[in-house]
């Protein structure tokens, strides 16, 4: 903040730009993760069904009584 008070930059007007400035890279951040996010859970809900099926079959075939 005094920084931008000696660059006289009024006390209001550089607590607003510190905010923006926060939201900013809040909202850079993101966009940077959003995608990223989606594909992954796109990719893991994709492959549940798979697992399930294979994890299903392990137990049917499973020699062990205990586990049937």
């Amino acid at each position: 903040m005094s920084w931008l008070q000696r660059r006289s930059i009024p006390g209001v007007a550089g607590v607003i730009l510190v905010y923006l400035l926060l939201l900013a890279l809040l909202i850079g951040f993101a966009l940077l993760l959003v995608p990223v996010i989606v594909e992954q859970t796109t990719t893991i809900a994709a492959a549940v069904p798979d697992s399930y099926q294979s994890q299903r079959d392990w137990i049917v075939g499973h020699p062990n009584p205990l586990i049937m």
